[in-house]
């Protein structure tokens, strides 16, 4: 995924949590309780790999020659080091399957506030 493309996702959940926080975008309980267990999951596994990019940042089999020592260098910082280097992308996705997970928190909440809040003004009307 490019780096425009995540910065893009970044900002539509950005705008969706939003949404979800002033009531605009809502969703039953059960999918999103659904919703959100599965990107517990994902993070779980994008965490992982984020720990597991560590070990690419040690390169060898290069050779001794001084070119070689700069595609060693090259690799490794693409792996840990670069602005879009693999660590880096891993930890941009993170923080956007976050942002669902919390914006799917909001919509059911947002969700069960609007249904308490009608039931009372129900009751309140003694309907």
């Amino acid at each position: 995924m490019a780096e425009t493309q995540q910065t893009t996702l970044l900002q539509q959940w950005q705008t969706m949590k939003t949404q979800a926080e002033s009531g605009e975008l809502r969703m039953e309980a059960d999918i999103s309780d659904k919703l959100k267990a599965r990107c517990h999951a994902y993070k779980t596994q994008l965490e992982q790999l984020l720990i597991m990019t560590d070990q690419l940042q040690y390169v060898e089999g290069f050779g001794g020659l001084r070119s070689a020592g700069y595609l060693r260098n090259k690799f490794a910082n693409k792996a840990v080091a670069d602005a879009d280097s693999a660590a880096n992308r891993l930890k941009t996705a993170i923080d956007i399957v976050s942002l669902m997970e919390e914006t799917f928190e909001l919509t059911a909440r947002r969700l069960e506030e609007t249904d308490q809040s009608t039931s009372s003004a129900l009751g309140n009307a003694g309907v």
